[in-house]
């Protein structure tokens, strides 16, 4: 099945990333790497068999917001250009993918960057589910927590829906 229209049969909150990523024959690695890197994602082909599956890396030291991230922004590469990953790529701290150096995909720009992060948060933070929940929490923590991202990913997504940002929890107990 073609990544988009698995994409759009995503109706789960907080989405299940290991099914997806199984249904789109990625096989997640969470593995230690420098801190300044998130992923690598790298196709395996069996020629013999028409076949391509995906290998996923992700950097295991990062706290588990930023590897769902970077997960989801893989898939949003896959989904929309997967003819330019080539033999592969990595996305540092920032989700660019360099263009030199022994890591380096050249055909990766921030335009596909910029596209491949609208579709991760579009796959952690549906839309319609966003809007769904925002009325059943309290605050951004909470809000966030239930989505299993960061909460300035979740207030970036409440700003982009043009709906309030609750206040976060922390700063109510700060207030004490």
């Amino acid at each position: 099945m073609q990544p988009l229209m698995i994409l759009q049969r995503v109706s789960q909150d907080p989405v299940d990333l290991d099914l997806l990523a199984a249904a789109l024959d990625i096989d997640l690695i969470p593995e230690p790497m420098p801190d300044n890197l998130c992923l690598v994602l790298q196709p395996i082909r069996f020629p013999r068999f028409d076949e391509l599956r995906w290998t996923l890396k992700i950097n295991a030291d990062h706290p588990e917001t930023r590897r769902r991230f970077s997960i989801a922004h893989a898939i949003g590469h896959l989904a929309h250009h997967p003819k330019l990953i080539g033999e592969g790529l990595c996305d540092d701290l920032e989700y660019r993918c360099p263009t030199d150096g022994p890591r380096a995909n050249a055909a990766i720009d921030r335009h596909h960057e910029t596209e491949a992060n609208r579709i991760a948060v579009g796959i952690l933070m549906p839309c319609k589910a966003v809007q769904h929940r925002h009325a059943q929490f309290a605050d951004l923590d909470q809000l966030a927590g239930h989505f299993r991202v960061s909460p300035a990913a979740m207030r970036i997504r409440l700003e982009a829906l043009s709906l309030p940002v609750p206040p976060m929890h922390s700063l109510l107990a700060g207030a004490r």
